[in-house]
C-alpha cells in the first residue's frame, strides 16, 4: 500500500511497505481482534464452508496508544527484520507479506502466511500489543491476466473464496481480516462488477472478520465502484501515491496532497463512506540524478526506489525549514 517497492512503493524501517491513517467517524472496527464464531453465513452458493476457533480472551500485554475505533494505522510488511522494532504502538493494523493466487484460484505461496513471523503469531508481539493481523492477498504477483480471470468467473470467484477460508483456518485463531491488493489497475468494467460480486462473498464467508481493499490513486468509473466495493468493506485503502517514478521527467513528490486530493474527493462523490476511507501514504523515496538539487528539476537519469530507512539518511533539514539538502547534489531523493 506501503507498495510499489512492493509493485507500489513504500517501506518503513526496511519493513513496512505503506501506512496509511484516517479518522473514522462511527469506526469500521473494535479494539479487539474479531473471529469467526460457530454461528457463520452457512448458505453461500458453490462456497465451503468454514467454521473458526475462538481464540479466548485477548491476551495484550499493553493497551494499544491508537484506538482502532477511532483510526486505522495500517503498516504493509515487506520484511520481519526488524520487528522488534515496530512501533507497535503507533498501528492498528499489520498487513503480512502477500499470498498469491493463480489463475485457477489456488493459493501459490501458503507458508508465507502460515509460517509467519512469531512476532505475528497467535500470542506474538502484534496480539500482545493489541494490534490485529491481516492476510495480505494480491493475484498472482500482480498479474492482470490473472485477476480477470478470476474476478470474471463465478466458479473461480467461489473457489478463490474457499482458498482463503481454507488458509485462514490452517493459519492460526488471530487472523484479523483479509486485505486484497489487486493490481494494475485499470480493470476495466468486467472485472471491476466481478470484484464486486468476490467482496460480497468473501464478507459473507470471513464475516466478522474485517475485508479491505486497496485501490489506485486516481479513479475511473469503467474501473472503480467505491460505492459497491466499500458495502462489504470494513475500510477503503486510497493510495496517494505514486505520482512521480521513473517515468517522470523532473524531481518532484511521489504524493503530493495536491495531486491525491481532489482523487480523495472523486471516491467519496462516487460512494465510499468517509468513514471508510484510508488514505495510504508512502514511506520511501525515488532517486535519480538531476542537474541541480533544486525541486522540479530536470532528470537526467533514474536510480531507483529507495526505502525509508536509506532516504532519511540521506538527506538533512536546511534553511528554510523542510528545504531538502543533498550531500551529493546529482542525487536528489523526493519522498
Amino acid at each position: 500500500m506501503l507498495k510499489h517497492l512492493l509493485a507500489m512503493p513504500v517501506l518503513i524501517l526496511a519493513t513496512f511497505v505503506s501506512i496509511g491513517a484516517a479518522q473514522t467517524a462511527s469506526g469500521p472496527n473494535t479494539d479487539q481482534m474479531r473471529e469467526l464464531g460457530a454461528d457463520a453465513p452457512t448458505a453461500l452458493n458453490g462456497v465451503k464452508q468454514v467454521t473458526f476457533t475462538e481464540p479466548g480472551p485477548n491476551p495484550r500485554a499493553v493497551t494499544p496508544a491508537v484506538k482502532s475505533d477511532d483510526f486505522v494505522v495500517m503498516g504493509y510488511v515487506q520484511s520481519s527484520v526488524p520487528a522488534d522494532r515496530y512501533p507497535w504502538h503507533a498501528l492498528t493494523h499489520v498487513a503480512c507479506p502477500f499470498v498469491d493466487f493463480d489463475a485457477s484460484s489456488s493459493i501459490t505461496n501458503p507458508s508465507t502466511w502460515t509460517g509467519r513471523n512469531s512476532v505475528f503469531q497467535p500470542g506474538g508481539a502484534a496480539d500482545l500489543h493489541g494490534v490485529k493481523v491481516l492476510m495480505c492477498v494480491r493475484n498472482g504477483g500482480f498479474s492482470a491476466s490473472t485477476l480477470s480471470t478470476v474476478m470474471q468467473s463465478a466458479s473461480l470467484r467461489a473457489a478463490l473464496v474457499t482458498s482463503i477460508t481454507d488458509l485462514i483456518a490452517a493459519g492460526g485463531a488471530n487472523c484479523a481480516g483479509v486485505n486484497l491488493d489487486f493490481e494494475p489497475q485499470p480493470y476495466g468494467p468486467d472485472t471491476r462488477d466481478g470484484i464486486t460480486l468476490f467482496l460480497a462473498s468473501l464478507k459473507a464467508a470471513i464475516a466478522p472478520k474485517e475485508l479491505s481493499l486497496y485501490v489506485g490513486p486516481t479513479y475511473n468509473a469503467s474501473n472503480d465502484a467505491p460505492g459497491a466495493w466499500a458495502a462489504n468493506l470494513d475500510f477503503m485503502n486510497f493510495s496517494c501515491y505514486p505520482w512521480s517514478g521513473s517515468w517522470s521527467s523532473t524531481a518532484t513528490a511521489i504524493a503530493p496532497d495536491a495531486s491525491y486530493d481532489g482523487q480523495v474527493d472523486n471516491f467519496l462523490a462516487a460512494g465510499c463512506p468517509p468513514e471508510k476511507m484510508v488514505l495510504t501514504l508512502p514511506t520511501y523515496g525515488y532517486s535519480m540524478e538531476t542537474a541541480t538539487p533544486a525541486y522540479g528539476a530536470t532528470k537526467n537519469a533514474n536510480i531507483g526506489s529507495v526505502g525509508f530507512g536509506t532516504a532519511r539518511f540521506n538527506t538533512t533539514l536546511g534553511s528554510p525549514l523542510r528545504s531538502p539538502q543533498y550531500h551529493d547534489p546529482s542525487n536528489s531523493l523526493w519522498y
